[in-house]
């Protein structure tokens, strides 16, 4: 990664066989609670203020 500040990740899941528990991440900032509509999930999450973004190899 270069400078990762904010993203917002969409997968497609089959309901049927897979349960959103929750959704954190280990970067310090503010994550949108996960949105589950028909078979997709979005995931969001950003820093807050002026700092610098992540850098190298990150789990996100």
């Amino acid at each position: 990664m270069k400078d990762l500040y904010a993203y917002e990740v969409k997968f497609i899941f089959d309901p049927d066989k897979l349960e959103v528990v929750k959704a954190e991440s280990n970067i310090k900032g503010f994550s949108v609670s996960p949105i589950i509509k028909n078979n997709e999930i979005t995931i969001a999450h950003t820093k807050i203020g002026n700092v610098e973004g992540e850098k190298g190899n990150l789990a996100i």
